[in-house]
């Protein structure tokens, strides 16, 4: 079993916030477990740091560290996937334009970098705290789990 883990729980991982008790539980749980995750995560994860110093939640320099920190957990919790392709744009860009899913065009991406892990290396599962995320992602074939 795989698990893609995105940038909602991975967040919750590396900074304090209210899922971070549950994310470390879950990963003191499958501490054997094959856990992946993205380049497009590392982008998201920087973008949401940066909008944190923005409105004021956290400084510059924490979102810096925090950034680090990201970086470190990549080299020792995780496995980084394959780039994202043309096709994977292409598959999130139809993902994205179904109305009744209300996905945006990251978490569609999300989706699109996770289907392709499961193609080529088996069952994976989406790991988030992303309620629409979660929701959408079994329409998609891929099973998500909220932690907690």
């Amino acid at each position: 079993m795989q698990y893609y883990l995105d940038t909602s729980f991975i967040g919750s991982v590396l900074r304090h916030d209210a899922n971070s008790q549950p994310a470390q539980r879950w990963l003191d749980e499958h501490a054997e477990a094959d856990l992946w995750t993205s380049d497009w995560t590392r982008v998201e994860f920087a973008g949401a740091m940066a909008r944190r110093a923005r409105m004021g939640d956290i400084t510059p320099e924490m979102s810096r560290i925090l950034f680090a920190a990201f970086l470190a957990a990549r080299e020792h919790l995780f496995t980084m996937t394959e780039p994202p392709t043309s096709e994977d744009y292409d598959s999130a860009a139809l993902d994205t334009l179904r109305q009744e899913t209300g996905l945006r065009p990251g978490d569609a991406l999300q989706i699109a970098i996770a289907r392709k892990l499961a193609q080529s290396h088996g069952d994976t599962t989406l790991i988030t705290f992303d309620i629409k995320l979660a929701k959408a992602a079994p329409d998609f074939g891929l099973p998500a789990v909220i932690p907690g």
